[in-house]
């Protein structure tokens, strides 16, 4: 379902529309912002667009309204997906969530993450630091699990 909007505000496009999938912060490298420009004419980056000749497609990041006003259309891929923490609703367990944040980090340019897994081997020890690192594999970066510098609590061991 694609959404049309008239437009009368000459701020950047982006900051309009906050339901649009801004992934690399607007900064106009993920594409994923694109809207239809239908009326109305307009500066993308450098260039000037009449959209009144003919629609044009743009990075909503990337594009001002030069014109009194002027219509664009929202295509369903552009809209944001979801919000929220990417793992929050994980359980021990349980399979790692592929999420949209997961796709995110894919898209600008992330090849590694780190993990300090302390609170896990507190709470549920050895095994829940390899139930962290099971859950990691087969995700589309490498993922690095640190040795936690803390143990389980124990009531038979003194602390000096």
């Amino acid at each position: 379902m694609n959404m049309k909007r008239l437009i009368r505000s000459r701020e950047k496009l982006s900051d309009q529309l906050p339901e649009l999938d801004l992934r690399c912060g607007g900064q106009g490298v993920c594409g994923r912002c694109r809207v239809l420009l239908l009326s109305g004419q307009w500066r993308v980056r450098d260039a000037f667009v009449d959209a009144d000749s003919a629609p044009f497609e743009a990075e909503a990041c990337c594009t001002f309204l030069q014109s009194e006003e002027g219509e664009i259309q929202i295509p369903q891929r552009s809209l944001m997906k979801r919000r929220g923490a990417a793992a929050a609703d994980w359980l021990l367990g349980e399979e790692l969530p592929r999420t949209d944040e997961t796709v995110i980090a894919v898209d600008l340019g992330t090849t590694t993450v780190a993990a300090d897994p302390h609170e896990i081997a507190n709470v549920m020890g050895h095994e829940g630091v390899e139930a962290l690192m099971e859950a990691t594999h087969g995700l589309p970066f490498r993922a690095l699990i640190f040795a936690p510098s803390t143990i389980r609590k124990n009531p038979f061991v003194l602390w000096f």
